[in-house]
């Protein structure tokens, strides 16, 4: 089992608090389909805190990564756009 479901409350109550830390950086990394839904996650979480990074396409990823402070949260996501084997 994948996704929401697959994590207990205490897992999730600990993503909650570290993307609430607004002392670290954090850096969102997706892609290919993926990275339009971390855009616009991107764009509503700047409501809450302003040191938001969304990684450019993974041929760059290594030379941003590069830059970034040592306790920088990094989320990364993966959409798969078939949620089911497409035959």
């Amino acid at each position: 089992d994948i996704g929401l479901n697959s994590l207990d409350g205490e897992t999730f109550d600990r993503v909650v608090e570290l993307l609430r830390d607004d002392s670290r950086s954090l850096c969102l990394v997706a892609a290919a389909t993926g990275h339009a839904l971390l855009d616009y996650f991107r764009l509503l979480v700047r409501y809450y805190r302003r040191d938001v990074i969304l990684l450019d396409s993974t041929d760059r990823m290594a030379h941003q990564l590069i830059d970034l402070p040592d306790n920088a949260i990094l989320l990364a996501s993966v959409f798969d756009r078939h949620s089911r084997m497409v035959e």
